[in-house]
């Protein structure tokens, strides 16, 4: 007895915590900071009040998690336990690179794409674990009892909680949008597209001699390089060799581009590109590309002596950077913003090889294929009483789950992560209909005939995707790739209908066998009296008349 009223007062003191009035208040606080502050005015004091908001609701709602895990445990040490558990996460995370790389990591799972970073100014909220504590011991003498209460608290509260804790980072898309030499060293600056176009880069990195090695500004590097780095002179088009006017480079607008000339831009000479198939290859693998037009091409270039040759850097956008080294060698370089690691790039699909991240192509393509063989087997077994007809009807119910989640796939949307799930739910669908609708053919039919229709179905399949391989290494653009294959999923599907329909066609019966002996009584005697045969008589001569 004593146990049972011990968890249910932990319970209800917890949910007391977290649904109160000082909690609530901070969740709402959150939320609208995150959705509406930190875009309208990104900057010191809303990151400040998210962190803020956080320390005070969060160890509530892990002390409503723990009073499920440890209902034995007393309340007060449950709330020290939740309270000290929740700064010492909160000092990892903001005071080490490993702790805010993992935080990082969870939140993108969570939520999408979302970077959180180590800053150790954010610890200035850390105060605010008092008011939570303060909160809480509010919420020991006055418990929640009724019955409505405790609902709100599980079913209100503490999902919008969640909602609030999975939204506190907002998604990072870094794009290189400047370029310039600095002080003799070469500089590119980034800015985060997550809120559209940026009007100046906000993050410089300093590269070596090599255009290689890159790495943050000091904060005096950054304060001092502020007033110059703005505008035109980080986004120059157009640039020449300095002591060699007629030696110059420039980018081609909307592609990843650059050419150059040697005779003062009288001709010009492609020097570096990526093709159009592999810089559309490129924006599938970017988180929330809009429009690659903008987001995935050169946008501006510097150029530094060095020696007797010279170094050219090309800031790409959501691309990283390419470099031209001083033996005239092209090379693409990967960049991690907020960090000091240089990551490799992107890799480009290679020659002969289906690539990875063809998960929407892939996905059409094994329900072009599904199809195919349900139209050929149900054409095969039309007419016949049997439960095809089910099993068409549970595969064709697979197809808008398939469809929901291969779109929030493509479209981006990973806030609603759980529709992703509608996939594999689609996909158990579809199997439990294929592999029903072939066994009752074959019981029909046998196994020839339902066998040749699904291999065709896999030939389908195999023939829609085969364009998409040659969209990733170069060939064909994406739409020309999506145009091919869908005539040859057409194809591969009439060929298995018109398979199934031709085995299906009422053929004349095959003689008995053995055959059988002929019955003595064929033809039936008509009915009536026999008539005993007439002898033969002397034949008479014709007579003849006179």
């Amino acid at each position: 007895m004593g146990d049972s009223r011990r968890r249910s007062g932990t319970s209800r003191v917890m949910l007391a915590w977290l649904g109160g009035p000082v909690s609530l208040l901070a969740v709402l606080l959150l939320v609208v900071n995150d959705h509406v502050g930190k875009a309208a005015h990104p900057g010191l004091v809303t990151g400040k009040l998210s962190d803020l908001a956080g320390l005070v609701f969060a160890p509530a709602l892990l002390a409503v998690v723990l009073a499920g895990l440890l209902p034995r445990l007393a309340p007060t040490p449950l709330a020290v336990t939740a309270v000290t558990t929740v700064g010492v996460v909160f000092t990892a995370v903001k005071a080490t690179p490993v702790g805010a790389a993992t935080a990082s990591a969870l939140w993108t799972a969570l939520s999408g794409p979302s970077v959180v970073l180590a800053d150790r100014t954010d610890l200035v909220a850390l105060p605010a674990l008092g008011v939570a504590w303060w909160t809480y011991t509010r919420a020991r003498r006055r418990p929640v009892t009724r019955r409505a209460v405790r609902r709100f608290g599980v079913f209100v509260v503490l999902p919008g909680a969640v909602l609030a804790v999975a939204a506190t980072s907002a998604p990072q898309y870094p794009s290189l949008e400047g370029a310039a030499v600095w002080r003799g060293s070469l500089v590119v600056g980034s800015a985060n597209l997550y809120h559209g176009p940026a009007d100046d880069p906000l993050d410089w990195r300093i590269g070596g001699p090599d255009g290689r090695d890159w790495r943050p500004m000091t904060p005096e590097e950054a304060e001092a390089a502020a007033p110059e780095l703005l505008g035109a002179s980080v986004r120059h088009q157009q640039i020449c060799v300095p002591d060699q006017v007629a030696y110059c480079y420039r980018l081609v607008p909307g592609r990843l581009r650059v050419e150059e000339s040697r005779d003062g831009g009288a001709t010009w000479r492609t020097s570096w590109e990526v093709s159009e198939p592999h810089r559309e290859w490129l924006a599938r693998h970017y988180d929330g590309v809009r429009d690659p037009d903008v987001e995935v091409v050169s946008r501006a270039l510097a150029v530094r002596r060095v020696g007797d040759g010279h170094v050219v850097v090309v800031a790409n956008a959501r691309d990283g950077i390419a470099v031209r080294d001083v033996t005239g060698t092209w090379s693409r370089v990967g960049f991690a913003p907020y960090s000091d690691e240089v990551v490799a790039p992107v890799p480009l699909p290679e020659p002969n090889r289906l690539p990875d991240g063809l998960l929407p192509e892939i996905t059409i393509a094994v329900v072009l294929g599904c199809l195919a063989i349900c139209l050929g087997c149900a054409l095969l077994t039309r007419g016949e009483a049997s439960s095809a007809s089910w099993f068409v009807t549970t595969a064709l119910l697979g197809l808008p789950f398939v469809a929901a989640g291969l779109g929030a796939y493509l479209l981006g949307d990973l806030l609603v992560l759980g529709t992703l799930a509608l996939i594999p739910v689609g996909a158990f669908f579809l199997l439990v209909g294929i592999v029903g609708v072939v066994t009752e053919a074959a019981r029909l039919w046998g196994v020839r005939r339902p066998l040749l229709i699904v291999l065709v179905g896999v030939l389908t399949a195999a023939g829609s995707l085969l364009p998409f391989a040659g969209w990733a290494n170069g060939l064909t653009g994406h739409r020309g790739a999506a145009l091919l294959g869908l005539l040859l999923a057409l194809l591969g599907t009439a060929l298995a209908g018109w398979l199934g329909h031709r085995a299906a066609r009422p053929v004349s019966p095959d003689p008995a066998w053995p055959p059988v002996p002929p019955d003595p009584a064929w033809p039936p005697v008509p009915p009536g009296p026999v008539r005993p045969p007439v002898p033969p008589g002397p034949v008479r001569p014709p007579t003849s008349t006179g």
